[in-house]
């Protein structure tokens, strides 16, 4: 109702769809039709930093506009001046969100700490091959997280993955970083990817997780 609306002031609306690859596959096809048949005064923009997540029949209905991360200066000022982290926590949280801003502030909240401390102790396990622990790790997660929560566990573990890529700081140990980051990561992100897929069209998350660890385990070794 409020995209069909004319412009209050101006020659067109602009409406944001924020986080658009946490839609389900059902409300993604809803929107479909409204991508394929927009109301003239109205421009669509859809806010992802997981297009993979996104129908390919979306994705070629749009132009894409590619954004940097932004510096961890900035980043830190932003927590600084408006969330009132101190300066030297501000540049530790603005390391580990690795340019992004809703990552920064999500940073600071104990629940997603938690999320984000279970993804590197994951990453850790499989790069140190260690998996005969992963499917407990595993359980344990799909018992303590919601569906919601556990794709933000393997957004955080992509996060990593591209942290080793840059040589950036992903807290895990120097030594597992640096085995990282000799090894194929664009592929174990792809998997990690495809995992986080199959999560959003209900398949059952213990399971998801389990052999996700364990491909990734047999991946590195």
């Amino acid at each position: 109702e409020k995209v069909s609306k004319q412009p209050f002031s101006g020659p067109r609306s602009v409406v944001a769809v924020m986080e658009a690859h946490m839609a389900t596959i059902e409300a993604q096809n809803a929107f479909l039709k409204m991508l394929e048949e927009p109301p003239g005064a109205t421009v669509m923009v859809l806010v992802t930093e997981r297009a993979d997540l996104l129908l390919p029949t979306i994705i070629s209905r749009c132009s894409e506009i590619r954004f940097d991360p932004l510096p961890d200066g900035v980043t830190a000022r932003y927590l600084e001046d408006f969330l009132s982290v101190e300066s030297g926590e501000a540049e530790r949280i603005a390391a580990l969100a690795a340019g992004n801003l809703q990552r920064a502030a999500r940073l600071l909240d104990e629940r997603f700490l938690g999320i984000r401390r279970d993804a590197a102790s994951m990453v850790e396990l499989v790069i140190e091959g260690k998996a005969r622990r992963l499917p407990a790790e595993a359980q344990s997660a799909a018992h303590d997280y919601s569906r919601e929560e556990t794709a933000d566990l393997l957004d955080e573990m992509i996060a990593i993955m591209r942290g080793f890529m840059r040589g950036e700081e992903t807290g895990i140990s120097p030594g597992a970083a640096s085995e990282a980051r000799s090894r194929d990561i664009p592929a174990d992100i792809r998997k990690i990817s495809a995992a986080s897929r199959n999560l959003r069209r209900n398949v059952d998350v213990e399971l998801t997780l389990t052999q996700l660890l364990l491909d990734l385990a047999g991946r590195w070794y």
